[in-house]
């Protein structure tokens, strides 16, 4: 059991009063221990700070895979910028790879920057 500083009943209390455990948990903007025989077997939650959690964990799960692509895009980014630094490399021209007119016709496409 994690030794945290939070309140603890027994599973007999809250049978009894089901509410002052609640409340407790409420007062003390924290869960609240459930015990059986000095072992803890659950944890009971007021609603608004359950509700709050679940907003932590959404949040926290939105910024890890935020800084997930993030990570992938800087991986990304390494490989190739050590690609492009390697010298003895075998690279491929571009009119090889798109024709040897690639860039021909660029002229005529039109665009709104004029």
């Amino acid at each position: 059991m994690l030794a945290l500083n939070v309140p603890m009943e027994s599973i007999s209390e809250l049978k009894k009063s089901p509410m002052k455990v609640i409340d407790e948990s409420k007062r003390s903007s924290t869960g609240v221990y459930i015990l059986n025989n000095n072992k803890p077997v659950g944890v009971t939650l007021d609603v608004d700070l359950y509700e709050e959690l679940l907003r932590s964990n959404q949040q926290l799960e939105a910024l890890i895979e935020e800084l997930k692509n993030q990570l992938f895009d800087a991986q990304v980014d390494m490989i190739a910028l050590a690609r492009l630094q390697d010298k003895d490399r075998d690279t491929i021209p571009a009119t090889e790879v798109m024709g040897k007119d690639w860039n021909k016709n660029l002229e005529n496409i039109p665009d709104d920057w004029v």
